[in-house]
């Protein structure tokens, strides 16, 4: 079975690999190559772990409980965000900014088709732009002479993850 890895950003085939796997890796090294992106799904699942287990998923393996959870979580990605996209059959999926999917004729003309006309942009670094300026405040507000003061430092943490919880990012994955 030959699979293609397809970047959206790129508008191009990555790799024609020989499995899913290898797909998952060569869209991960051309991401963080081409593009300076270490992609993580909007919910803060980074790509090896969805690689794993989505590819259990799509060979119909047993997972433990751990993995059953975290499939909930980005099956809940894809019926939530209009860019990703699983197919019914397995035999392909489409994220914000990369696409894996079957190489076979009809199967990868449908995807081609369906991909030339997305724009790709990385949702969850969307979602972190007023993060970070909210930890820019807070590290100015929390200096004392150039540095962070113990006894402020203990309170630090907590506004951080107030805006974690606020942009909607998944904790489990960030601490």
């Amino acid at each position: 079975m030959r699979v293609i890895a397809y970047c959206i950003k790129c508008k191009r085939e990555i790799i024609k690999a020989k499995d899913y796997a290898d797909a998952f890796k060569a869209i991960d090294i051309h991401l963080q190559r081409r593009h300076a992106i270490a992609w993580i799904s909007p919910s803060g699942v980074p790509i090896e772990e969805y690689a794993d287990i989505l590819v259990k998923y799509l060979k119909g393996k047993s997972m433990d409980d751990y993995d059953k959870a975290t499939l909930a979580t980005i099956l809940y990605e894809f019926a939530v965000y209009r860019e990703f996209f699983i197919d019914d059959n397995k035999r392909g999926i489409i994220t914000d900014i990369f696409s894996i999917f079957k190489a076979t004729k009809g199967v990868a003309e449908a995807f081609k088709d369906i991909l030339q006309k997305r724009k790709g942009e990385w949702i969850w670094g969307r979602k972190l732009k007023p993060c970070r300026r909210h930890i820019e405040l807070v590290r100015e507000h929390y200096k004392v002479r150039g540095r962070i003061s113990a006894a402020k430092f203990r309170d630090y943490g907590s506004p951080l993850i107030q805006c974690y919880k606020a942009s909607g990012l998944n904790l489990k994955y960030l601490l």
